[in-house]
């Protein structure tokens, strides 16, 4: 009974440790109160997450808790661009792109190794 009890309280103080750390190196974002538009694309090596802001900027990165760059944006017509941060890339050396919006996509024009992104979340006005 004592080494099934250890076992248990063990098991469970070490799946609490792995989600205060996960939360610790990861944490929540703070800006998804903000969002106004969502796109992601899976890869192979990990995916691609792109959030437009009510307040003009953007984030991207592997998902909404690993943001790898941010800027900011603007929309003209079908046309979204990004601009990096000044200091930040976008992808690699790239420090703006632009997007043709469509219904459920945003497609690159050109290509910075982004090309396509589903749009998951848009907010309707």
């Amino acid at each position: 009974m004592k080494i099934a009890a250890w076992t248990f309280f063990s098991t469970i103080g070490v799946i609490l440790l792995i989600i205060i750390v996960d939360l610790f190196l990861f944490p929540i974002n703070q800006k998804s109160d903000q969002l106004i538009l969502s796109a992601y694309r899976e890869a192979p090596l990990g995916g691609i997450w792109l959030a437009l802001y009510d307040d003009q900027t953007w984030e991207i990165g592997y998902s909404s808790r690993e943001i790898t760059s941010s800027g900011n944006y603007f929309i003209r017509h079908d046309t979204l661009t990004l601009n990096a941060q000044s200091g930040k890339t976008i992808l690699q050396d790239i420090s703006k792109t632009s997007f043709i919006i469509d219904s459920k996509n945003l497609r690159e024009i050109e290509n910075s190794g982004i090309r396509a992104l589903e749009i998951v979340f848009k907010k309707s006005d």
